[in-house]
């Protein structure tokens, strides 16, 4: 039997539950050796594994463990739960089922013997307590034929301290991931939770597991979102490559020639961008600095303060043609890394709407919009998105879409 460490609580750690009867760690500042995003875009572990057959379901085992709470907030407002026509499930069974519809592949819900309040309060200091002891709570079942499965998707609920990096995987997962040695399998996590994104938790299973592939690419989504997910779930496991033939996500809006734009550091900005590209049958455009950075924290955080514009490349050589254009970036201290200046100030946008996005751990887009209204003046606008929420990106491209057809 494998021995864990768990996280070291913070003195001022309190849990909320992040509802999952159910981009994200690091900040708006860049670490050392990348930009800030929710999760590295590196996948963990390098285990001698094929993957399972896409598309057949063999080989693909969803588990998850969640508490559905019994009080507060109904099935609509939703704190952890989801009323569907076979009765009400949690927020990660329903999740679960949504993948299961998708990809196919065995269910397995982790349970455990002893039962955890179903009001929030107590249920919130029960979860404390666990933490604090490392506990190790007995489950009420076992996993007999994990050799069948390659791939796993493990769903949680994040169950966050203060600040949000002090995030733990709920104590259950762990019961779980010392009984089952999931070396040479994929391991795929989803989530819902309050704001946090996985708040960490991605790495944390990387490090419980060293020997499996923990996709970086996990599957979030707002605990107020959850019932609206399944077009979103489809969309996300057809690019991790394990969507049953069937499976097709719900109608495309169409109309415009669009292009989407992108700055991505590390890779979770590209795969936000290469959704939107999907779903609106657009083009990719990358947006690169022409010279790579050498200390990324000093030139880039220099390049925003002072107003500078590096020199780029990007994959498109006339604008003109298209009507929409998406914009994506990291938020970098608060703002859009200089080369997205650049890229508005280049180009002509008179006529066209424009729709920045951005992936953020904390910060928000707001902040970052002004450089459009500055730089892009003739060009409409629209929302901004900060897209840490899987559920939250197609009905704002709807809606970018329906701006552009006015």
């Amino acid at each position: 039997m494998k021995q864990k460490l768990s996280l070291v609580l913070a003195l001022a750690l309190t849990l909320s539950l992040a509802a999952c009867g159910n981009q994200a760690g690091g900040g708006s500042t860049p670490p050392a050796s990348s930009a800030a995003t929710p999760e590295p875009s590196e996948t963990a572990g390098t285990p001698d594994t094929t993957p399972a057959a896409a598309g057949d379901g063999s080989g693909i085992l969803i588990a998850y463990f969640g508490v559905i709470e019994t009080d507060g907030t109904d099935t609509v407002a939703n704190a952890s739960r989801v009323a569907t026509e076979d009765g009400v499930v949690g927020n990660c069974q329903f999740i679960a089922q949504a993948i299961q519809q998708a990809v196919g592949g065995d269910l397995f819900a982790i349970e455990t013997v002893q039962q955890y309040p179903g009001t929030h309060q107590p249920l919130l200091d029960f979860a404390y307590e666990e933490l604090r002891q490392n506990a190790r709570p007995e489950l009420s079942g076992e996993l007999e034929n994990l050799d069948d499965y390659e791939v796993i998707f493990l769903g949680y609920p994040i169950w966050n301290g203060y600040p949000i990096w002090n995030a733990d995987l709920p104590m259950p997962l762990y019961t779980f991931l010392d009984a089952c040695d999931l070396s040479g399998k994929t391991v795929i996590p989803f989530t819902a939770q309050g704001g946090s994104g996985f708040a960490g938790t991605i790495s944390t299973l990387a490090a419980q597991e060293p020997g499996a592939q923990v996709e970086r690419n996990g599957f979030s989504v707002s605990r107020n979102s959850v019932s609206a997910v399944k077009d979103d779930i489809v969309s996300w496991v057809r690019e991790l490559g394990y969507a049953k033939t069937s499976a097709q996500p719900g109608p495309t809006p169409g109309g415009a020639n669009v292009l989407v734009a992108y700055f991505s550091q590390t890779g979770t900005t590209e795969r936000v961008a290469r959704q939107i590209a999907e779903y609106t049958g657009g083009e990719l455009a990358e947006i690169q600095r022409a010279q790579p950075y050498g200390d990324l924290q000093t030139q880039a955080k220099g390049e925003i303060d002072n107003g500078t514009r590096p020199a780029i490349t990007v994959d498109a050589d006339d604008l003109s043609k298209y009507d929409v254009i998406f914009i994506g970036y990291p938020i970098w201290w608060d703002e859009a890394p200089a080369m997205i200046a650049t890229f508005l100030a280049e180009n002509n946008f008179s006529g066209k709407v424009i729709a920045p996005f951005c992936t953020s751990s904390y910060s928000p887009i707001d902040n970052s919009l002004h450089i459009f209204r500055e730089l892009a003046s003739g060009a409409a606008i629209a929302e901004g998105l900060t897209a840490n929420d899987q559920s939250a990106i197609r009905p704002w491209v709807d809606r970018v879409m329906a701006q552009a057809e006015q």
